[in-house]
């Protein structure tokens, strides 16, 4: 075989390296057990070749969507098929009487001969024949001796000169089968990691109905596989440093991509560990607000959230910019200098220490807020509290009933390096009238730690007159551990997902950001150390890239005190301490001026069908988010 060409098996291979092998050859169907298995095998040949644009721009004397199709009813399409296909797949997993163990079983098993007849055998009780038969298209070929150039298989039109030279049925054929698998597994997960979607008698035979939105489920399928979602940061049983199968909220409306072609599963494959949090079950009133309820296209369903943007501190003296050198020696060399940001004694600086402290600043303003609407989320920018009084800060939050936090948190080293990290955290709802949060960090809690150092060079020094305590002819690098890199996505309920990141993690598109736009949340928070929220600045600029691809909203938050100390000579200040961009194209800068202390935003729930590349319509709603209010609030 030429050695630059790659075969289907080699692909297989290369997901499951213990692919059973029998005297016949290597048992594929290894991937039917398992429809987030499936997915990795079709996603992984889809990405290798780029086979997927043939769904916008087929080739020569071929159509898409096709209309040679397995089930023999001249009424059905290719849309509906898929579905229906991957609905009944989805059902017959559920009939499985102990899924899990059944399961668990044939994976264990270490006789050749058996593990083989028990996969042929869960594959017969649970594989519908439509999707047997695109399984035979697809495998047509493939060979033990590792036979088969992929791109043969589905590159489809090859021309010398004015002459085509090969264009078969088969290949057509094979590729129709791939993208027909690509969607059936896709089909076969919906809500997985995202909703609920209870199944009974009353449903098992409303397969088809595009606007049923009980449809389909397994309650104890969806819990094994949202069990592996939790514990390896994928819903497949494939190593997740090889590929992670992940959950998804938008489906991009511009271009055509790999993400373009799916409705609730997501393909990445990178280093980053991906830590999926499930609220489902939580006594807490914002996830109790947000809770699942019949939902049909037909009808407007209405829900909104408020956010609570605090910019603090709102005033930084540059005393708070030291110094840091390891070991305690001063090195000329410009990766070993060192900052950290120690706001000594004046923890969330108000710039008004002799009328009251933070603590009180906070009571009165969450109080403030409340005239204008209840309080679902407070953000923070980046290392706006220290972790000594996160505790004394969800007190005040309790006590208002804030029933959820994004924040910067920073943990102060004396000796080393210092940590930054932004803390998501719900309370539990304890009684009618009380609620608390869990006390201290805990290794389940949402966090996730800053993954790049913030460089300030001679051009931000001046910019933030720092020159006083740091010299302009080197740069500093701040004095933070940096971590493996690790993503949080916090599903709440079935109507929204948010993503929080620090700073930088906006703007490296690679790996961060290419796997918030494959997952799509809903809204993007990044808090930052920053200047001018402005719409011409880096952070506008990043916001746009995952408010256009996949449609997320956007919020970047940054302090009101660092946007008073970024002042550029014969430049009018800005007063933007936030900006809000989403998948409609809109663009606010957010203000606040001296006096306020905090924004109240209101965010409105705008459910709608994301339509698939593929000409699939998404069955299950996806809500995006609109900026329904903005008001100013003063303690």
């Amino acid at each position: 075989m030429n050695q630059d060409t790659i075969s289907t098996l080699q692909i297989a291979r290369s997901l499951l390296p213990g692919l059973l092998k029998t005297e016949n050859g290597f048992v594929l169907e290894e991937f039917l057990m398992w429809p987030p298995d499936l997915f990795a095998l079709t996603s992984r040949i889809l990405s290798f070749t780029g086979a997927y644009h043939n769904v916008v721009s087929p080739p020569h004397n071929r159509e898409w969507p096709p209309k040679n199709l397995k089930c023999l009813n001249s009424y059905t399409t290719w849309q509906i098929e898929v579905r229906q296909i991957g609905l009944n797949w989805r059902k017959n997993l559920y009939e499985i009487k102990n899924f899990t163990d059944r399961y668990n079983d044939i994976r264990i098993m270490k006789n050749t001969n058996q593990k083989n007849q028990a996969i042929n055998q869960f594959a017969y009780d649970t594989l519908p024949k439509a999707l047997s038969e695109y399984w035979y298209d697809f495998t047509k070929g493939i060979s033990e001796e590792d036979n088969g150039n992929i791109e043969d298989l589905l590159c489809l039109d090859k021309y010398i000169g004015n002459f085509e030279s090969s264009n078969t049925d088969d290949n057509w054929r094979g590729f129709i089968a791939l993208m027909s698998l690509h969607a059936i597994a896709d089909e076969a997960c919906a809500g997985w990691g995202i909703r609920r979607i209870p199944f009974s008698d009353s449903n098992k035979n409303n397969l088809i109905d595009l606007d049923y939105q009980c449809v389909g489920s397994s309650e104890a399928v969806q819990m094994y596989a949202e069990n592996l979602l939790s514990k390896f940061g994928t819903l497949s049983h494939i190593n997740n440093q090889r590929c992670r199968i992940l959950p998804k909220r938008h489906t991009p409306h511009v271009g055509i991509t790999l993400r373009s072609l799916s409705a609730n599963l997501a393909y990445h494959r990178s280093s980053v560990d991906v830590k999926w949090t499930s609220t489902t079950g939580k006594n807490n009133s914002l996830i109790n607000k947000l809770s699942t309820k019949p939902i049909s296209s037909h009808i407007n369903n209405y829900d909104s959230i408020s956010v609570l943007l605090l910019p603090w501190p709102l005033h930084i003296s540059p005393l708070y910019f030291q110094p840091f050198y390891l070991n305690g020696a001063i090195n000329s060399t410009d990766i070993k200098s060192f900052f950290k940001f120690h706001p000594d004694g004046n923890e969330l600086d108000t710039g008004r220490e002799l009328e009251f402290g933070w603590e009180k600043l906070l009571d009165k303003t969450l109080e403030n807020a409340t005239h204008f609407s209840k309080v679902d989320i407070v953000v923070l920018p980046e290392c706006a509290i220290s972790l000594d009084n996160l505790t004394l800060f969800e007190k005040i939050l309790s006590r208002h009933k804030v029933p959820c936090y994004i924040i910067g948190v920073r943990k102060r080293n004396e000796a080393t390096l210092d940590e930054n990290m932004v803390v998501v955290k719900f309370a539990e709802n304890i009684s009618k009238d009380e609620i608390e949060f869990r006390e201290g960090l805990h290794d389940d809690d949402i966090i996730q730690y800053k993954h790049h150092r913030w460089k300030l060079d001679r051009d931000q020094i001046t910019r933030y007159n720092l020159g006083g305590q740091l010299a302009p002819r080197r740069g500093w690098w701040e004095g933070i551990n940096i971590r493996k890199r690790r993503i949080n996505f916090v599903n709440i309920q079935d109507k929204i997902s948010i993503c929080p990141l620090i700073c930088e993690d906006l703007a490296r598109q690679d790996p961060i950001a290419d796997m918030i736009r494959t997952c799509g949340p809903s809204l993007v928070v990044t808090i930052l150390m920053d200047g001018p929220q402005k719409v011409n600045r880096w952070p506008s600029k990043y916001a746009s890239v995952l408010a256009e691809d996949p449609g997320s909203a956007v919020i970047t938050l940054t302090s009101f005190g660092m946007v008073k100390r970024s002042k550029s000579f014969g430049m009018t200040q800005s007063k933007a301490i936030a900006l809000w961009s989403d998948g409609n194209g809109n663009v606010e800068e957010i203000e606040m001026e001296e006096g306020n202390t905090g924004v109240l935003l209101n965010l409105c729930l705008n459910p709608q069908h994301d339509i698939i590349a593929d000409g699939r319509l998404e069955h299950n709603i996806t809500n995006s988010l609109i900026l329904g209010g903005i008001h100013k609030i003063s303690a």
